[in-house]
């Protein structure tokens, strides 16, 4: 709802939905049912009265001691998948395909280091096996380290660092040697947004880093033993062939290792009111947008230059020598 929230009320025939962060607005919804004079004050709620689509104003989630009581139904999954834990809300970035600012907003919020730490420290005495942590967050080390550092300490600290395997993603920049010597110390996987290594299609999507910093980070990455997945998009706006040629050589020549990988997509989906969704109404764009054919973007719609989809990731396959398997199911004409 927090990406298309009239349109979805429409597609969905429901009569309420909630616009950004959900967990106050829907207690505060199950709470004021069925008083519609309640209902008509909860904050972020989007509803169809009289015969109009009508929506109050957000208020920004504060954290409070959410994530100590977990649904012990969902133990065998916890203990096999490992538990996403927040330490944060928001993303101030503006990168053309990303809807995190939409649905959390752009300012951050924290959540204080020591109620991480507690949450963590009742996981371990659980009674289950739980072996894997995830640090949901839209970016670990984002808006600077100094958060992030400052968990990765009290963690050690507390000698939880031997109690789970953890991982997070992270940007490419900041990176100091500082946040890579803790997260090494605490085993800390990381998956690390770069998207391309062609700096012209860095800048064209409002990514705030350069192939220099991604280079670095992950020479970074190397030094102090860290395992690293390379998260790349091909095909963003700005993207030609020499882009792509150019982000390939990079990627042939820092190479594949034990601890480093990467994974890629082609394409960006193309989601209402991110900047992707203005670059896609540009003249001259239309020839880049594939999928079916619709004006509220509820169904998929991807933006790929210089080529559709399934002909770029051809190329790339014949051009990498560890190319990505795409096991999922794909109909060619969807996507011409």
């Amino acid at each position: 709802f927090s990406v298309a929230p009239a349109e979805l009320l429409e597609y969905l025939g429901v009569e309420f939905g909630v616009v950004g962060e959900g967990e106050e607005p829907l207690l505060r919804f199950m709470r004021a049912w069925p008083d519609q004079d309640s209902i008509g004050t909860i904050p972020g709620l989007v509803q169809r009265k009289n015969g109009a689509i009508q929506r109050t104003p957000r208020e920004p989630y504060e954290f409070s001691d959410q994530g100590q009581h977990r649904d012990p139904g969902f133990a065998h999954a916890f203990e096999t998948t490992g538990i996403p834990v927040r330490t944060r809300r928001g993303c101030n970035r503006k990168c053309s395909y990303c809807v995190e600012p939409l649905i959390e907003g752009r300012k951050y919020r924290f959540r204080e280091t020591f109620d991480v730490v507690q949450e963590l420290q009742t996981l371990a005495q659980s009674p289950g096996k739980i072996a894997k942590i995830f640090f949901a967050d839209t970016e670990f080390n984002l808006p600077d380290e100094q958060y992030a550092i400052q968990l990765m300490q009290d963690i050690t600290k507390a000698g939880l660092d031997s109690s789970f395997h953890f991982a997070t993603q992270v940007a490419a920049k900041p990176f100091s040697r500082e946040f890579a010597e803790l997260a090494a110390e605490l085993g800390l996987a990381l998956i690390m947004s770069c998207e391309s290594f062609a700096d012209e299609v860095l800048a064209q999507n409002g990514i705030e880093y350069q192939q220099a910093d991604i280079e670095r980070a992950l020479e970074l990455c190397e030094q102090t033993g860290l395992d690293v997945t390379v998260n790349l998009i091909f095909g963003l706006p700005g993207e030609t062939w020499e882009s792509v040629e150019h982000t390939v050589q990079a990627m042939q020549r820092l190479g594949q290792a034990a601890t480093r990988r990467y994974e890629y997509t082609v394409g960006g989906r193309i989601y209402p009111s991110t900047p992707l969704a203005g670059l896609a109404a540009a003249p001259g764009a239309e020839d880049h947008i594939h999928g079916p054919k619709h004006d509220d973007l509820l169904a998929p719609r991807f933006y790929c230059s210089p080529a559709p989809p399934l002909e770029l990731k051809a190329h790339i396959d014949e051009r990498l020598e560890f190319a990505m398997e795409f096991r999922n199911r794909v109909e060619p004409e969807r996507f011409q």
